[in-house]
């Protein structure tokens, strides 16, 4: 049978794809740790927004997205994690036998086991076709059935065994030697079928399927159905759904500055700073500042400048001038705030390895090619070890476009901040660069922000960061305008999800009031409803609830709705209008 990947533009964004691949080709892949099929699927998920990757690599305990696949070996391990599995598409192994044209010979052969799926109106309808003797108390049997369509639904049964045993079936159809040998996994655990001198056994478990019509010998078909797990053909694709994925916690919502403060400092980058944002504030993604060493070792520190030395409760070795390099060996020997453990960008990638849903967004803060190319390509380096779809969740914050070029050329990472400290591109620049580079996130401060520019953000398809907030009171205007996520030193997990869920609350309730007035008192309908209240940012919302019910005129309304709605007063100005004359 034909494989061929899926249409990913079909699939929901944040939806993961696993192609066809065995589980061996899965590890043979990993093991040779293929930077190119990396970029490669990088790419694929900017285009599509949808991630390319092996079952092997998948944490099903902390996804929280759905997962596309196409091998039902995988359905056990799912159903194990309390996914809910479900078939997209693909041919059912009954409507495909009914759909065999008359004088077509049918052979099965059976590996492994095939009889897992064989129950209830199943058996029974496939009792009626001719297969009579596979059914769920035969597991792990040997069975072989060769038949000819001879009528509508109608099979002539050639031969038929089930067996705990190797069984071999030979003979002469429409001319052609054909041998079948099947071992279920009792026995041999083999599945072939010689036409002539050529296999046509796909060699899967369960029931591996050959048709071929005496009168056209060219017109074969190969198939396999893996009634083990489903009674859908190789080549069907499944969706495999988390219970959590409706109401999963976005990672994005905080990003841990420095790893986290720790002991009251900040800055520190630390391995334990790392573990007390990820278990006790609940974070996931963590800004991480590097620098690279005297020979050229990637690290986790902000600085090499001496305002560094004295935050973190350091002394430099002796001989060491202010701002000079330390070489790796000295950088691990100098304890943080004198018990905290330094980290190398290896040890950043052992924690990700080590924590699945963990995230790194990269401070570089340099500009200068020559400074870029060393850490980005020390980084890509280091991530071989683990694999290169480590680098999936390395999230690089770039400064000036020039930079994303220059990391471009290294590694196409999935994702970007381009945060705005330091460049001077206009709001509308920077829109028309996020757009044209398909940039997932765009960081600020405080000073930057303003609401139009988070309309046009969204329309370029960014999500808005705003770094650094440790008020949870700042939090709560950020989160009603838009803003996707914030960097903190302390904020938890918990506390955001508390004031998201509140904005969630408040945005449904002021969207209820406008929906009820302009049901009752100008008569809309509800898609034109709909219209009105999907165009409208938060902002908006608050306004109109808070004036819409304090003028006692049709002319107030309507002229205070143009002022408001602009482009979307267009079905509320025709039922006004109705309602004046």
């Amino acid at each position: 049978m034909h494989l061929k990947m899926v249409d990913l533009s079909k699939l929901e964004q944040e939806s993961i794809y696993i192609p066809f691949s065995g589980l061996d080709h899965e590890k043979q892949a990993a093991k040779q740790g293929d930077k190119a099929y990396a970029a490669y699927t990088s790419l694929m998920y900017r285009k599509h927004k949808v991630w390319i990757q092996p079952f092997m690599d998948l944490d099903l305990s902390t996804n929280q997205h759905p997962v596309y696949f196409h091998t039902s070996h995988y359905m056990p391990y799912f159903r194990n994690k309390g996914y809910n599995i479900e078939t997209v598409f693909g041919i059912e192994l009954l409507e495909h036998l009914r759909q065999v044209t008359e004088e077509t010979y049918v052979v099965i052969s059976v590996k492994d086991d095939g009889s897992q799926q064989i129950t209830g109106s199943t058996q029974a309808q496939l009792n009626e076709l001719g297969i009579k003797m596979i059914n769920n108390s035969h597991l792990r049997h040997s069975y072989i059935w060769v038949a000819k369509k001879t009528g509508n639904e109608n099979y002539e049964v050639i031969y038929e065994n089930c067996s705990t045993e190797d069984l071999i079936w030979e003979g002469e159809l429409g001319g052609i030697e054909l041998t079948v040998k099947s071992g279920g996994a009792v026995a041999s655990n083999i599945s072939s079928i010689m036409y002539g001198n050529k296999e046509q056994s796909l060699n899967q478990r369960g029931f591996n399927m050959f048709t071929f019509n005496s009168e056209d010998r060219t017109s074969t078909k190969t198939i396999s159905f893996d009634t083990f797990a489903t009674l859908y053909a190789q080549g069907s694709l499944f969706k495999a759904v988390p219970e959590c994925n409706k109401d999963s916690y976005d990672p994005f919502s905080l990003i841990g500055r420095a790893g986290g403060r720790i002991d009251g400092v900040d800055y520190t980058n630390c391995q334990e700073a790392l573990d007390e944002s990820y278990y006790s504030r609940g974070h996931r993604v963590f800004e991480i500042d590097f620098e690279l060493t005297l020979d050229d070792e990637l690290v986790a520190r902000y600085s090499w400048e001496p305002f560094v030395y004295d935050l973190l409760k350091q002394n430099p070795p002796e001989g060491i001038e202010d701002g000079a390099a330390l070489t790796r060996e000295q950088f691990l020997n100098l304890k943080i705030l004198n018990k905290y453990t330094p980290l190398t960008i290896s040890d950043l990638f052992k924690f990700m390895a080590d924590h699945p849903d963990a995230y790194v967004v990269t401070d570089t803060r340099y500009t200068d090619p020559e400074r870029i190319n060393k850490q980005f390509i020390r980084m890509v380096e280091c991530a071989a070890p683990y694999g290169y779809h480590l680098l999936f969740r390395v999230i690089p914050q770039i400064y000036t476009e020039e930079m994303y070029q220059c990391i471009e050329k290294i590694f196409p990472f999935p994702r970007y901040v381009y945060t705005l400290y330091k460049t001077q591109a206009t709001d509308q620049e920077v829109c028309e660069f996020v757009k044209e580079n398909q940039l997932a996130f765009v960081a600020l401060y405080p000073e930057r922000f303003n609401l139009e520019f988070i309309t046009k953000l969204g329309q370029s398809g960014a999500d808005l960061l705003i770094h650094t907030i440790n008020d949870i009171q700042d939090i709560q205007s950020y989160l009603r305008s838009g803003v996707k996520g914030f960097y903190t030193d302390q904020i938890t997990a918990s506390e955001i999800d508390k004031e998201k869920y509140g904005a969630q609350i408040e945005m449904k309730l002021r969207e209820s009031i406008i929906s009820q007035l302009l049901e009752a008192h100008f008569f809309l309908s509800e898609d034109e409803i709909i219209a009105v209240i999907e165009g409208l940012e938060y902002a908006e919302m608050i306004e109109i609830t808070q004036q819409l019910f304090e003028p006692d005129t049709f002319e107030y309304v309507l002229s205070f709705l143009k002022r408001v709605l602009g482009n979307h007063i267009t079905p509320v100005e025709k039922s006004i209008n109705q309602a004046l004359t």
